[in-house]
């Protein structure tokens, strides 16, 4: 069911709600509907007068259940606890509200987010459960990337990662394989892990001679692991032609829709600082240069242990430094296929 409901249509239920609330200021009205016309879901759109506010109700409790939850602070929207007659009498509702119109795209995006996880969810308790998960994961969102989308940098860092990941899908990988080995979405050491097989992806536009930074020492140590893997991709930015991250994530998007992972493969573009109301931000549009494919091992060029006392090890590595460690791509994606 909530696949099937898009920030658009979710945006035109509200505004038919409000084109139908009362224009008599002085008369404090709540309006409201169930999100799922067919049958009872726990879920309403609400629309309140005077004021324009916009609220999504959510069935968390009778009267007599306690709903204890600790609601963030987040710009431009609220949360609290509604007593309401429907669908019985004195039932408990969790109310999360615009409290400032300006930020209407980025609620109506998180409120397709919550909705598509309580779609399966059919007692007060596992939705009680889905929104704390929810509360968990946009917290961190608005405490990593803010309200106002990816920098350049984030944006080329990001464009890396999903080019991997949909090399992972044309070689036929299973998809839960793939979204659940991206770490990089959540700020992982490592970009991909399938088991103990790693790949570090990096992200270049700098001309010949070509490097990549090195954010810490853990990045390049192949202690323990079966393999580490160096994926780098040189891009060029270009006026037109070219492929967009907003493109990208299409292409990709395609390839998990109607899949068991595809609400997955979401959250994890969440992890990763991504969500649509961004895509008109992010123009840029570029052209792939190269790939490199690198067998991290004992005598590739990397600092794995840092003195005592050393911390915050930022370094850069020449790629025409490594040729002796080249390795083909196809050829690991047969031997790591799952």
């Amino acid at each position: 069911m909530a696949s099937e409901y898009s920030e658009q249509l979710i945006r035109q239920k509200w505004e038919e709600l409000e084109k139908k609330c009362t224009l008599v200021t002085e008369t404090y009205q709540r309006s409201y509907q169930r999100l799922d016309l067919e049958q009872e879901n726990g879920i309403r759109l609400s629309y309140v007068s005077p004021g324009g506010v916009w609220e999504l109700l959510i069935e968390a409790g009778d009267f007599d259940e306690k709903v204890v939850i600790d609601f963030p602070k987040w710009k431009g929207m609220e949360f609290d606890v509604l007593v309401l007659d429907v669908p019985s009498k004195d039932t408990r509702h969790i109310n999360f509200y615009l409290e400032k119109r300006e930020h209407r795209d980025i609620f109506v995006s998180v409120c397709r987010d919550l909705i598509q996880g309580l779609d399966c969810c059919l007692t007060n308790e596992s939705r009680r459960a889905e929104i704390s998960d929810f509360l968990t994961r946009w917290n961190r969102f608005f405490e990593h990337y803010g309200q106002e989308g990816l920098s350049p940098e984030k944006q080329r860092g990001l464009y890396g990662e999903l080019w991997w990941l949909r090399r992972m899908i044309n070689a036929n990988i299973n998809l839960s394989v793939i979204v659940n080995s991206w770490k990089g979405c959540k700020r992982g050491y490592h970009d991909f892990e399938i088991g103990s097989n790693v790949i570090e992806v990096k992200t270049t536009m700098t001309k010949e001679p070509r490097r990549i930074l090195i954010n810490n020492e853990r990045q390049l140590n192949d202690l323990a692991l079966d393999s580490l893997h160096l994926f780098v991709l040189t891009l060029r930015k270009i006026d037109e032609g070219g492929d967009t991250l907003p493109g990208i994530i299409e292409s990709i998007r395609n390839s998990f829709a109607g899949k068991s992972s595809e609400y997955s493969f979401e959250h994890a573009l969440m992890d990763a600082g991504y969500i649509d109301i961004h895509a008109y931000i992010y123009k840029s549009s570029y052209s792939v240069i190269k790939e490199d494919f690198f067998h991290v091992q004992e005598g590739f060029p990397r600092i794995i242990d840092a003195p005592q006392g050393i911390g915050d090890l930022h370094y850069s590595v020449v790629l025409a430094a490594c040729e002796e460690f080249r390795c083909d791509i196809d050829t690991y994606m047969q031997n790591i296929g799952v």
